[in-house]
């Protein structure tokens, strides 16, 4: 009592305060709980205790009790019986002067009835709408709002009559804000799967509704687009609202295709263009003497990879990058026109290649991200030609590198993966858009032969072949980085689609094939990777598809391979045959009788040069047969059909030959049955196809 009040004047000699409320802290200094006793406002009222969601009557007698601490009797079934001190006290206690207590008790008063002297009326006004607000947040996510909402929605749906495509449409346009300020945020994603079946309802015979809707996604909610696609931690939420977006982009597709088709023929006409002055400043410089690539132009190898003198400034080092390297190119090769930036899947895709970079560190939930790009190239020809223009395969190759990139020397990137913990991120479409892509190009960037690859995505359309784009020399020079193909090992992503990338990039090269073989086999038998059988899979199949590859230098790629001077794949394994487990060798050996059995050119090369490796097979097979051969040994069979084919016939194909126990698969079968097999020539589909058992190799001259 006594003493001054809040506003700093005298309060008289004898001003009583009356108690109000207790705050009670239950437990220990470490650890405990809170709770509160109130009394209601108005003369007779009385107390009540708030424990969380509890609000329950309380007898104000035993406050003393609850909250003035002390010791209390122990429990009756307790030995010895006897005092303990009790948790619970009072932690902080509400008085209110008697002679205010009670002026403006009673019934509710309004914020702008309430009296200034108490609380400033700004801050009632505030008070007011943050309650209000919470209403209204609370009744929104009430299960039976959303109920309610679902119901309208489908009814609008289904709704029949002269006015339905309106209905649909606006219908549409509350069910999409509604998803996205609402359901999205609850958390449920069995809700938010069915909500988006609903809305795909809507919006499947509604091309512009779609197209408002990706717009308003890009320009309005992008925050929220970024949030579901990359960030969103539950993974079923996650992938249906990456299908949901797919389903938005195959709506508009048939309307910007025509778009796409045309900006891909400027593009093109803009490049062919700049070619051409490129080349007549480049023969100037010749003419006068002042040319940088007019020199020696270096070995055979680099010009036949390389092309004319025109292109000889640029020079592959040893590591297979392009010297001096480009700065990183932009994401377009010309400036682009306004109207085209306009279309909502270019939009959309625009700002999804915009974060790129920036995903980086959502890498343990970036998969959708990827396969919206994925789906997106696949929805046709022109689609992955405006991904190629916007040079996506590159900026994907310097992603993937990481700081490896030489584009970005001296930038700490975020790495997309811990090998502390051994956690990598999936990136099955990743690799799998990159292969789509690098395959719908050319894979000779020096334009000397205008020959479409038969490893490339093919089209029908003539018009499309005189347009057919070219893989530039910064993208050459990264998917020949010695360090791509080691983490492309190494994590084994998507062995088939990565199989047919290095099938259509060694097409008919001679250095790119030497290339992709050497980094194959330094990356496989590297000391991180040695006799890995991820590592050794991954080999076997992206081997079979390059020795399938049907061009004018397969028998040199088979050569190349099968050599046992340094550098080929019987010398490393021949070379590091006591270091190698009984199971790598033992793949090694049925992976190379399985090449036998379906690539000729493999067949005849071996049996031609028999002779150079037939001792170390024999001695290999034997050293690894148990002590006791037995006919059902792997290395016995292994040693049989290896002796019917040195003695000049085809060894007999067995279903039954490999049990399961052995852990193996073939790698040429499913080269041909996986669907994201790169195609074939026909000649090669029909070898690998056929029965060979009868086949026989005619015998050396003087067998």
């Amino acid at each position: 009592e006594g003493g001054e009040d809040g506003a700093g004047e005298p309060a008289g000699p004898a001003t009583t305060y009356v108690l109000r409320g207790v705050v009670v802290h239950s437990g220990t200094a470490d650890a405990g709980h809170y709770y509160s006793f109130i009394r209601e406002e108005g003369k007779d009222s009385g107390w009540f205790r708030f424990d969380d969601i509890s609000v329950a009557p309380f007898d104000a007698g035993d406050l003393d009790d609850e909250t003035f601490g002390g010791d209390q009797a122990t429990p009756y079934d307790s030995w010895p019986m006897g005092k303990e001190p009790k948790l619970r006290t009072a932690y902080l206690l509400v008085y209110e002067r008697a002679d205010r207590a009670d002026r403006y008790c009673g019934s509710y008063v309004r914020p702008d009835d309430m009296p200034a002297e108490l609380v400033p009326r700004q801050e009632l006004q505030r008070i007011w709408q943050d309650n209000m607000r919470a209403f209204q947040e609370r009744q929104r996510f009430e299960s039976s709002n959303v109920a309610f909402m679902l119901e309208v929605v489908s009814h609008a749906a289904r709704f029949v009559g002269e006015d339905a495509a309106v209905v649909r449409r606006d219908a549409a346009v509350v069910a999409s804000n509604f998803v996205m300020e609402t359901v999205s945020r609850m958390g449920d994603s069995t809700g938010f799967a069915k909500w988006l079946v609903v809305l795909q309802g809507l919006l499947e015979r509604d091309p512009q509704a779609c197209a408002w809707l990706l717009e308003r996604l890009v320009r309005v909610h992008r925050g929220w687009l970024r949030y579901m696609l990359v960030e969103c931690k539950t993974v079923p939420l996650r992938q249906a609202f990456g299908r949901f977006l797919v389903f938005l982009l195959r709506c508009v597709a048939p309307q910007d295709a025509v778009m796409l088709y045309e900006y891909h023929e400027w593009v093109y006409d803009m490049t062919k263009r700049l070619e051409e002055e490129e080349l007549r400043r480049l023969r100037e410089e010749l003419a006068t003497g002042r040319g940088g690539g007019g020199g020696d132009g270096g070995d055979g190898a680099d010009s036949e990879s390389m092309g004319d003198d025109d292109d000889a400034e640029y020079v592959l080092d040893e590591d297979g990058l392009m010297r001096p390297p480009p700065e990183v190119p932009e994401g377009t090769l010309v400036s682009r026109d306004e109207t085209f930036e306009r279309a909502p899947s270019i939009l959309l895709m625009n700002y999804l290649l915009g974060i790129l970079e920036s995903t980086r560190k959502d890498w343990t939930t970036f998969q959708e991200y990827f396969t919206v790009w994925l789906e997106f190239s696949e929805i046709g020809l022109w689609h992955r030609m405006y991904l190629v223009n916007r040079r996506v395969p590159f900026l994907l190759v310097e992603y993937y590198l990481g700081d490896f990139s030489p584009y970005r020397t001296g930038v700490n990137r975020v790495p997309i993966m811990d090998l502390q913990m051994d956690r990598r991120p999936e990136l099955g479409a990743f690799i799998a858009l990159l292969a789509q892509l690098v395959r719908s190009c050319h894979n000779d960037f020096s334009h000397r032969h205008f020959e479409v690859p038969l490893t490339a995505i093919q089209a029908d359309d003539s018009r499309i072949l005189q347009m057919w784009p070219k893989l530039d020399a910064p993208t050459v020079s990264l998917l020949l980085h010695r360090q791509y193909f080691v983490q492309l090992v190494s994590h084994a992503y998507n062995i088939t689609a990565m199989a047919g990338m290095c099938q259509h990039i060694v097409y008919n090269s001679e250095l790119q094939s030497q290339r992709v073989l050497g980094y194959l086999l330094e990356a496989v038998f590297d000391e991180h990777n040695f006799g890995d059988k991820v590592a050794m899979e991954c080999l076997e199949h992206v081997l079979a598809a390059l020795l399938l590859a049907y061009d004018d230098l397969q028998e040199y790629r088979v050569r190349l391979v099968l050599n046992m001077d340094a550098g080929g794949y019987l010398a490393y394994l021949i070379s590091r045959r006591d270091m190698l487990s009984r199971f790598t060798l033992l793949r090694a050996f049925r992976f190379l009788l399985e090449q036998i059995r379906s690539n000729d050119t493999v067949a005849a090369h071996l049996f031609e040069t028999r002779s150079t490796y037939q001792s170390w097979f024999e001695t290999i097979l034997c050293q690894n047969e148990r002590s006791y051969p037995h006919a059902s040994d792997p290395f016995t069979i292994l040693r049989h059909h290896y002796t019917v084919f040195f003695g000049g016939s085809m060894p007999p194909q067995s279903d039954e030959e490999w049990t399961d126990r052995d852990g193996l698969d073939s790698s040429s079968e499913r080269l041909v049955n996986d669907p994201m097999t790169p195609p074939h020539h026909p000649l090669a589909e029909s070898l690998l196809h056929s029965d060979m058992a009868d086949w026989s190799l005619p015998p050396e001259a003087g067998d």
